[in-house]
């Protein structure tokens, strides 16, 4: 015989329980400690910082265009395999704004980062006119806004 089970929504607790405030603390303690690390190690080799910090942009884009991937073969296939993964897909495509906004800091020191932004690198003629035509800061901006504009569309 089936019970049913009648839920009152007032008395419906959604908050996270006492016991995981100590966890938070902790959790913010650590990332403000790692990310006075990153401070200081950015005034010791700015360079360096850069190509750090673009490995870890490119593991959270990574995995955020990855979610993005499955979502849409999913939803292309129509089947019941991904259906256990869909929130998860979701959940983690909406960290692309986030993903646009932490694009700022690499804008900012691409000459520090890419060695074809620096036209006087470029030591023979097809490497010249490509980074003149190509790689250059205003095509980087265009090529950068069509593919997080994609990305929300």
């Amino acid at each position: 015989m089936h019970t049913s089970h009648k839920v009152e929504v007032d008395s419906l607790v959604l908050t996270a329980p006492p016991a995981l405030q100590g966890v938070k603390r902790r959790t913010v303690a650590v990332a403000g400690i790692f990310g006075i690390g990153s401070i200081i190690c950015a005034l010791v080799d700015l360079r360096q910082a850069l190509h750090a910090y673009l490995v870890g942009y490119m593991l959270f884009v990574g995995f955020t265009l990855g979610c993005m991937g499955w979502l849409m073969l999913w939803h292309l296939t129509s089947g019941r395999w991904g259906l256990s993964m869909r929130r998860i897909w979701e959940a983690g495509t909406r960290n692309l704004w986030v993903a646009a906004v932490l694009f700022v800091p690499i804008l900012l020191g691409y000459k520090l980062i890419y060695p074809w932004a620096d036209p006087a690198a470029a030591h023979n003629e097809h490497l010249a006119s490509l980074v003149t035509h190509f790689l250059n800061l205003k095509y980087f901006i265009v090529r950068a806004v069509i593919y997080f504009v994609s990305g929300f569309c």
